[in-house]
């Protein structure tokens, strides 16, 4: 059996998204945001090809959106909002149905 969904919001986590979410490559669904996530998005998402939903809003996330997360290619929904990114919405984010990130900056 393989993981589809991490819905680990709102709970007070703490820290970096760790590299060995990339291992999770049946993800369909990550759902971490109302945390307290700390660093920049990690690369290793880029290895979650399944992904279809990112909620990482509300968080302490730095840097900007990076250009791997497109690699996601079937992810039709991303929420960033309320982080500390920085930078510009990467262009080839058009394909998504819902892209949340009014506290992009």
């Amino acid at each position: 059996m393989h993981l589809q969904t991490l819905n680990i919001k709102g709970n007070h986590l703490r820290g970096a998204i760790p590299s060995e979410i990339g291992q999770l490559s049946r993800l369909q669904e990550l759902k971490l945001n109302s945390n307290q996530i700390s660093g920049n998005i990690p690369t290793e998402i880029s290895y979650l090809t399944e992904l279809t939903i990112l909620e990482i809003q509300y968080n302490r996330l730095t840097g900007p959106i990076p250009s791997h997360v497109l690699a996601c290619t079937k992810l039709s929904m991303i929420n960033v909002e309320g982080n500390q990114l920085s930078g510009t919405i990467p262009p080839n984010f058009e394909h998504m149905q819902v892209l949340k990130a009014s506290k992009y900056s």
